[in-house]
């Protein structure tokens, strides 16, 4: 088990990792941008199809990141877990038609402000104005 610990932890250390997530990041709120759009029926099912796939790599991201803690305390001792962890179980929270698509692309949209927690700069940028406010 602590081979499999240490692998996760080189995984999400790893530029590549961080630049693979940003990418699904961006990939994701550009779908969600088009998907605003009337667009050709086969389009919106290729962006059913890859919303699906998209929360999966969600998942696993998120799930390599936990594993790769030391402690579940202390994995949610950083916010942008926190924030990461409720964005990503609400991708998982299906929604019915009759409820408000307006909702689930809000949540959705979320996933954008994701790409804070992987981003260095931003994420000091965005602490930064939080603690100066």
């Amino acid at each position: 088990m602590k081979l499999f610990k240490d692998r996760c932890f080189e995984l999400k250390q790893s530029k590549q990792f961080q630049l693979f997530v940003a990418i699904i990041i961006i990939y994701s709120s550009l779908a969600i941008g088009v998907n605003t759009y009337e667009v050709d029926p086969f389009i919106t099912k290729v962006l059913s199809i890859s919303d699906y796939l998209i929360t999966i790599l969600f998942l696993i991201e998120l799930s390599i990141r936990f594993i790769a803690e030391k402690t579940v305390k202390e994995f949610f001792s950083d916010g942008w877990n926190v924030f990461d962890t409720i964005v990503v179980i609400s991708s998982l929270v299906p929604l019915s038609a009759s409820e408000s698509i307006l909702i689930l692309r809000i949540l959705r949209l979320l996933r954008l402000l994701r790409i804070v927690s992987f981003i260095p700069e931003l994420r000091s940028m965005v602490e930064d104005l939080f603690n100066s406010l």
